[in-house]
């Protein structure tokens, strides 16, 4: 199962039978475990598979250099 599938079922399972624009903390925290795992796909592909490194910055310029302190 993909991360946005697992992402848009959790979400329909805690919102359903709620009112629009329902919040909870536990639905706060799946975006945030989403995002985390996001990331650590991309810097996973991100890995030139030959000499392990991480590739040179130009090659990957499209992709946002952000840290996040949660992940």
């Amino acid at each position: 199962m993909s991360k946005n599938q697992w992402y848009n079922k959790r979400v329909a399972a805690l919102t359903e039978g709620q009112p629009q624009g329902f919040w909870s903390k536990q639905l706060a925290a799946i975006p945030e475990k989403r995002n985390c795992q996001m990331r650590d796909a991309i810097n996973k592909a991100a890995v030139c598979p030959n000499s392990h490194r991480p590739v040179e910055a130009e090659s990957i310029s499209a992709l946002p250099a952000v840290w996040h302190p949660i992940c």
